[in-house]
């Protein structure tokens, strides 16, 4: 009789238990389809645990509803704009004589992207950069007439000497290419990814950034071709803008 009533202490104190625990539990939809009853419970800052079946999941992989989870799965952006500016440095050195021997100087850029998302993990598109300079250029040393008292004669000779001062000329320039961009990363939940740029055009280069729920900030090397008497120049940059998201997956 003891026996007895122990276990049906047992059984009513299971009930109890169990009865609480689904008072208290609710229903969750997971990104996999699977649907479960329990209690959640925050473990980290990316990661949750449900009870009384223990499993740990990510917190981007657990929905309240169903709508909620195919909204998640269906709707990200798929289209992203970008407008970007920045400011840098341009130099040169001539070698070979012609044109501008130096030149020193800086820039502005303004560019426009547009990506398309191919995956929630990468994108890819094409865009456009200008580049205005305005640089101080020297085409080299002056050249001035000295006169000379020869070692041999009494007589005034004169030669070239080359004197130590730069003819300097402020220049402005305007540089325009074609961007193809490459964007790898999580795109729909940290909205975190890398950013690739390649530049070809009166300009060439690349440059290699970072996105971040719509910010961008890139840092770029580029080229100017030298063409019909333009100078060829170096150019480091840092450009900062937005990403602007819109569209959903279809």
């Amino acid at each position: 009789m003891k026996n007895f009533n122990f276990f049906k202490f047992l059984a009513i104190t299971a009930f109890v238990f169990s009865t609480a625990f689904f008072s208290f539990a609710e229903t969750f939809y997971l990104s996999t389809g699977e649907k479960i009853e329990g209690t959640i419970t925050d473990v980290s800052g990316d990661c949750v645990v449900i009870t009384p079946d223990p499993i740990q999941i990510s917190k981007s992989d657990v929905f309240k509803s169903r709508k909620e989870r195919f909204n998640a799965n269906k709707n990200w952006n798929r289209h992203f704009f970008e407008f970007t500016g920045g400011l840098g440095v341009s130099h040169c050195y001539d070698h070979g004589g012609d044109g501008f021997g130096f030149v020193i100087g800086g820039h502005v850029t303004t560019g426009f992207t547009y990506n398309y998302g191919i995956t929630k993990y990468f994108a890819l598109g094409h865009g456009v950069r200008f580049k205005v300079d305005i640089v101080n250029a020297s085409n080299g040393y002056t050249d001035a007439l000295f006169p000379r008292q020869s070692e041999y004669n009494s007589g005034i000779e004169y030669d070239f000497d080359d004197v130590e001062d730069r003819n300097w000329k402020v220049y402005g320039g305007f540089t325009f290419s074609i961007v193809d961009q490459f964007m790898f990363g999580s795109l729909k939940n940290k909205q975190l990814a890398a950013v690739i740029d390649l530049l070809y055009g009166r300009t060439v280069g690349g440059g290699l950034g970072i996105y971040y729920r719509g910010f961008v900030g890139k840092f770029i090397y580029s080229f100017d071709i030298p063409a019909f008497g333009t100078m060829p120049l170096h150019s480091f940059s840092l450009s900062f803008g937005y990403k602007l998201g819109t569209g959903k997956k279809k």
